[in-house]
C-alpha cells in the first residue's frame, strides 16, 4: 500500500521504481498506491486504475490501456503529443470540452460509468457460460504448452510439472513452496490431472484465487457457519478471550520485532549516547574538585548530577509509549496482548537506559575526576536512572505527547531538585517535608551515594561541619528501613526503595496503557 511513492521524484527514477514494482507484482504480491501525474509508459504500467471524478464518484474501473479508448468513445478528442494519464485528469476534472457531445459534462461522468458498469455486470450473468469458454480458451493454450514441454498424457507427473515450469520461464519454487503450490493445484500422490491444472491456472485471473485450499477451505468455513447458525446459545467472554493468543507466545515475537525497530534506529540512538555523554561532560566538569567530604558543596553536586541522568533518562523514555499510540490501539483491537506489549517494548527500553547510564557515569567520573571507584558511582546513579525511567514510563502512558515531555521535567524537578535537595532533607525531620522526601528517589539515591563516599574516605570525620547536617538528615531518611527488629544499611534501603520506585511507575504505567482509550482497544 503506497502513498504517492513518485511524488519528488524526476520521471526516470519514478519510471524505475515503478518497473520494480511491477516485477513485485509479476512475482504474485498485490500492490496498491496513488500515483500523481504520471508519465504514460508508467500508467501503462499498472493492471488496474481507478478514476474518481467529483465526489469521489467512480469514472473508469478497469485496465489502464483501456481508459484512453473508454474517453474516445464519450466523444472526447485528445490533443496531439498530449500526455493522456494528464489529460484524463483534465477531462474527470472539467477543464476539457467534449467537442463531440457538448451535453456530456464532468459531473456526468460518474453516472455514464454506472450504466455502462450495470450493462456489463447484465451481459455476464451467464456467469457458468463465461466460465466455461474461458476455460476452454485457457484448456487450449495450456495444452499446447504442455506439448512443448513433452507432455502428451491426461495425468502430469512432478517431472513434467517442473519442466512445464522451466519452458514457461518460471523459475523453481523451494521445496516447501513447490509443496504449497501442488497443494493447491490439487496433485495426488505425485501427479495431477489437466483438467485440474487448468481449473487451477485459470482460476488465478479472478478477483480471488480458486484452488484445492481455498475450496476445502470454502466448505469448512460452509460447515463452521451452520453449525453456529444452528445453536443459539451466546459465545461466553471466556471463548472470546481464546481466541487471543497466549502471553508466552506474543511476547517473544513482540520483543523480536522491537529488537530489529531497534536496530533500524541506531543512528537515532546513536545521536542520543551522544547527547548523554556531553550532558555527563559538562556536568562533570561541574563538580571537578568538589566531590570529597571535606567540601561543603559535596553532596549538592552529588545531588545535582542525580538530577541531570534522572531528567534524561525519564524525558529519554517518553516516546516508548507516548509516540505509538495509534499503533497499540490498533494492535490491541487486532488480538495483541497488552501485557506482552508492555514488556517487549520496556524490556528493549531497558537496556538503553542501562547503556546510557554505564556511558553516562563513565564521562562523568573522568569529567569530574571524581574520588572512589567507579562502581561506587554506577550504583547510585543506576538506581536513579531506572527509577526515572519507570516514572518516564508512567507519564507516557497517562499524559498527552505534546505536554509529556513538560510533565516529566516538572516532576522529576520536583523530585530531584526541590524536596530532595541536601539542605531541604537536612531540615526535614520532624515536619511535613520528611515525608515527601521519602516519597522521593531521589533521596534515597542521592543520600546513598554521599554516605557511600564519606564511608571510603575516611568516615564522617572527614566531613566538613557545615555539611553534617546534610550527612545526619540523610542517615535519617535512608537508616530508618526497619525488617525484623533491625535496621537495614544505606544501600539495601536504598536497593529496595528504588526497586518499589520503578515496580511502581511501571505497574502504574501498564494500568495506564491497559485502561486508557478502552474503546480503542480489544
Amino acid at each position: 500500500m503506497l502513498d504517492e511513492p513518485t511524488s519528488g521524484l524526476d520521471a526516470t527514477t519514478a519510471l524505475d521504481i515503478m518497473r520494480s514494482l511491477k516485477k513485485l507484482s509479476e512475482i504474485g504480491m498485490t500492490v496498491v498506491m496513488v500515483v500523481h501525474q504520471p508519465r504514460y509508459s508508467l500508467f501503462t504500467l499498472f493492471d488496474e486504475v481507478l478514476l474518481l471524478g467529483l465526489g469521489g464518484k467512480t469514472v473508469y474501473l478497469g485496465n489502464s490501456k483501456g481508459v484512453l479508448p473508454y474517453f474516445t468513445s464519450l466523444s472526447y478528442r485528445m490533443p496531439e503529443h498530449e500526455n493522456p494519464a494528464d489529460w484524463f485528469m483534465d477531462v474527470i476534472s472539467g477543464k476539457v470540452k467534449n467537442e463531440g457531445n457538448p451535453n456530456l459534462k464532468s459531473d456526468g461522468l460518474a453516472e455514464i460509468w454506472a450504466q455502462r458498469f450495470t450493462e456489463i455486470v447484465v451481459e455476464s450473468a451467464e456467469d457458468n457460460q463465461v466460465r466455461t469458454v474461458d476455460l476452454f480458451t485457457f484448456t487450449k493454450a495450456l495444452d499446447a504448452r504442455l506439448a512443448s514441454a513433452g507432455v502428451d498424457s491426461d495425468r502430469i507427473t512432478d517431472e513434467q510439472f517442473l519442466k512445464l515450469l522451466e519452458v514457461s520461464a518460471v523459475k523453481e519454487p523451494s521445496p516447501d513452496a513447490l509443496r504449497e503450490l501442488k497443494d493447491r493445484i490439487g496433485f495426488e500422490g505425485n501427479s495431477v490431472s489437466r483438467d485440474k491444472l487448468s481449473s487451477f491456472l485459470c482460476g488465478l485471473s479472478g478477483s480471488f484465487s480458486s484452488d484445492a485450499l481455498s475450496a476445502t477451505a470454502n466448505v469448512q468455513k460452509d460447515m463452521a457457519i451452520s453449525e453456529a447458525s444452528a445453536s443459539t446459545a451466546p459465545i461466553s467472554e471466556e471463548k472470546m478471550s481464546g481466541k487471543r493468543a497466549r502471553f508466552c507466545a506474543q511476547f517473544p515475537v513482540l520483543l523480536h520485532q522491537n529488537v530489529i525497530r531497534w536496530m533500524r534506529l541506531w543512528k537515532h540512538k546513536a545521536f542520543s549516547l551522544a547527547l548523554m555523554s556531553l550532558a555527563a561532560m559538562v556536568f562533570g566538569t561541574q563538580c571537578k574538585d568538589k566531590l570529597t567530604p571535606e567540601n561543603v558543596l559535596c553532596p549538592i553536586k552529588i545531588n545535582i548530577s542525580h538530577v541531570a541522568i534522572g531528567l534524561l533518562m525519564g524525558v529519554a523514555c517518553l516516546p516508548i509509549f507516548g509516540s505509538d499510540r495509534m499503533v497499540f490501539w490498533r494492535e490491541s483491537a487486532s488480538g495483541v496482548r497488552v501485557s506482552a506489549f508492555f514488556l517487549s517494548r520496556a524490556t528493549v527500553f531497558l537496556f538503553d537506559v542501562l547503556v546510557w547510564t554505564y556511558v553516562f557515569t563513565a564521562v562523568w567520573k573522568v569529567s569530574s575526576q571524581a574520588p572512589c571507584g567507579y562502581w561506587l558511582w554506577l550504583v547510585a546513579l543506576r538506581m536513579t536512572a531506572v527509577s526515572a525511567a519507570g516514572i518516564g514510563v508512567l507519564i507516557s502512558t497517562l499524559i498527552p505527547k505534546s505536554s509529556s515531555t513538560l510533565a516529566t521535567a516538572v516532576v522529576l524537578l520536583i523530585m530531584g531538585g526541590a524536596i530532595s535537595e541536601p539542605q531541604v532533607v537536612a531540615e526535614a525531620k520532624g515536619s511535613f517535608n520528611e515525608v515527601l522526601a521519602f516519597l522521593s528517589p531521589f533521596t534515597w539515591t542521592s543520600g546513598e551515594n554521599y554516605l557511600a563516599v564519606i564511608a571510603e574516605m575516611g568516615g564522617e570525620d572527614y566531613v566538613n561541619i557545615f555539611a553534617l547536617d546534610m550527612m545526619d538528615g540523610y542517615r535519617n531518611v535512608l537508616l530508618s528501613i526497619n525488617l525484623g527488629g533491625q535496621n537495614l544499611d544505606y544501600l539495601t534501603s536504598a536497593y529496595i526503595s528504588c526497586s518499589v520506585f520503578g515496580f511502581l511507575g511501571l505497574t502504574f504505567g501498564y494500568l495506564g496503557l491497559r485502561f486508557s482509550h478502552r474503546g480503542k482497544q480489544a
